[in-house]
């Protein structure tokens, strides 16, 4: 009976993905199910991929709000059936006065500025920007997918995730924060630094730093985003990772814009981002893709989410060499039901060609299914 009630305190503290303090309070619980081919295989054969059960939920009691969230699949196996937990998130901000807030958690999601694109987890359409920039959120690496298309750098718009922060925003014109995120045995010292200004809710600036201030991984954020043309959404940035050492050519630049348009029911939004290396053997990798949709109805809605990534090729002379840039085509068309205010059903497809460093090619498929219940 303890771990039961133990069990759901958990739950109830533990909700919401990525936007913790952005959803609206409530909790959520999605099923998801699907059936495909992998793409990582050669012969791979159609099975069924399991169920998803995914829990979220955002509260505030006084002046705390207590956010997170819980998955965990269930898989066929030779035994009957394989229970796994794939990810679990709590957040805890506390305000003590207005515009100040503390928050310690495993996913604050504090950015300052746009970033590459990543569709809703655990619905029917739960992969779209895979074949890019991302592959679980904004903070994913350019093409970081194994083996095919490789040097891949992270684009880091935030300077808080899994960290003890303190930031302080005034009105919609400024935010200042700093970070301290966990530190696990083996790693050194980081810290992370965010600015943001809006100027008459026009223009947008933010820059952010995360690192140890010294030798290593130093990751430098700079965006903009504006809306002075009526109906549009216009963001760029740079992004840097610095060399680790003196010696290493291991650092990276990312430059990458979007234009995000949407009016009657209709929104379309492309983006895209070029990575270039500081190692000169390696050729500049990067992304492009879409994401648009239609509303059919006030309950019915259909789209796309598309994207294309190349890797880097490696251009140093050496007649040896028989890499090449390994590449990603992902499609993904799907359909949401909102049904009431209480249920949402969605479904789709993924289809993902892959094109890998060693000279072959998969393709890979999936039709998933969603059921989200609000409460």
């Amino acid at each position: 009976m303890k771990k039961i009630m133990a069990l759901c305190i958990f739950l109830i503290t533990a909700a919401v993905l990525l936007h913790a303090q952005a959803q609206v309070p409530g909790f959520s619980n999605t099923v998801h199910a699907s059936f495909g081919q992998y793409a990582s295989q050669k012969d791979s054969k159609v099975q069924f991929f399991g169920f998803t059960d995914y829990f979220t939920g955002n509260i505030t009691v006084g002046k705390l709000t207590f956010a997170g969230d819980i998955t965990w699949r269930f898989l066929p196996s030779s035994s009957g059936v394989q229970t796994e937990f794939l990810d679990r998130n709590v957040n805890v901000v506390i305000m003590p006065v207005k515009g100040l807030d503390i928050g310690l958690g495993t996913n604050l999601n504090w950015t300052v500025g746009p970033g590459p694109s990543s569709g809703p987890i655990w619905s029917a359409y739960n992969r779209p920007y895979y074949g890019g920039i991302n592959l679980m959120n904004s903070t994913s690496s350019v093409s970081a997918l194994p083996n095919y298309p490789k040097k891949g750098f992270e684009v880091i718009n935030h300077y808080a995730q899994q960290a003890f922060a303190i930031r302080y925003r005034y009105e919609n014109i400024f935010e200042a924060g700093f970070s301290l995120p966990v530190l696990t045995p083996g790693k050194n010292f980081n810290a992370g630094l965010g600015i943001k200004g809006n100027i008459k809710d026009i223009v947008s600036i933010g820059f952010a730093y995360n690192g140890p201030f010294n030798t290593g991984k130093n990751y430098l954020y700079l965006g903009v985003s504006t809306t002075a043309l009526k109906g549009f959404t216009i963001g760029a940035y740079w992004n840097m990772l610095t060399d680790s050492s003196q010696n290493a050519k291991d650092g990276a630049q990312t430059i990458g814009a979007l234009i995000d348009f949407e009016m009657k029911g209709f929104r379309i939004k492309p983006e895209g981002a070029v990575t270039f290396h500081s190692d000169s053997d390696w050729a500049p990798s990067g992304y492009a893709g879409v994401n648009a949709y239609m509303s059919f109805t006030k309950e019915i809605r259909g789209g796309i989410n598309a994207s294309f990534g190349i890797g880097s090729d490696r251009i140093k002379n050496d007649p040896d060499n028989k890499e090449k840039a390994g590449a990603r085509l992902d499609v993904n068309p799907y359909i949401v039901w909102n049904i009431n205010k209480t249920h949402v059903l969605s479904a789709g497809a993924h289809l993902t060609p892959v094109w890998w460093r060693d000279g072959y090619s998969t393709f890979g498929w999936e039709i998933p299914i969603a059921w989200e219940i609000k409460f």
